[in-house]
């Protein structure tokens, strides 16, 4: 992992757990007050390209803000199904998610990346 500033953040996740990014009201405010104190985690899709596995919510205020650059670690060499699991595991640490939002995100990983629940149950996909 590296830390940067990508150049260009193109994709919002298109795998990401959470449906529902909240008001950012307060999250904007400490922003503005104290800084960004954790750096985005994104992976590269394409060179130069990046989508975000962890951070939706301070990237999408910086963009309200209109501000260019933010600071990002860059996890390289992993897959949209790695990233979207680290975006679960991320999320789930922070007791973010619904039970709905953690469903979506159990069935897209099925569907879309073939895994099984006994692998999903291994992965950390049990009941929290």
């Amino acid at each position: 992992m590296s830390a940067g500033h990508p150049g260009r953040c193109s994709r919002l996740p298109t795998h990401h757990p959470r449906t529902d990014i909240g008001n950012l009201e307060s999250l904007q405010g400490s922003l503005r007050r104290d800084g960004i104190q954790e750096p985005v985690l994104v992976y590269e899709i394409e060179s130069g390209k990046y989508s975000v596995i962890d951070g939706v919510r301070r990237l999408k205020s910086f963009q309200e803000f209109g501000w260019k650059r933010i600071p990002c670690l860059i996890k390289k060499g992993i897959s949209d199904a790695e990233a979207a699991h680290l975006s679960y595991v991320k999320n789930v640490e922070r007791k973010t998610l619904s039970a709905i939002e953690k469903a979506h995100h159990i069935k897209r990983m099925r569907d879309v990346f073939s895994y099984t629940l006994e692998e999903l149950f291994v992965m950390g996909y049990g009941p929290s």
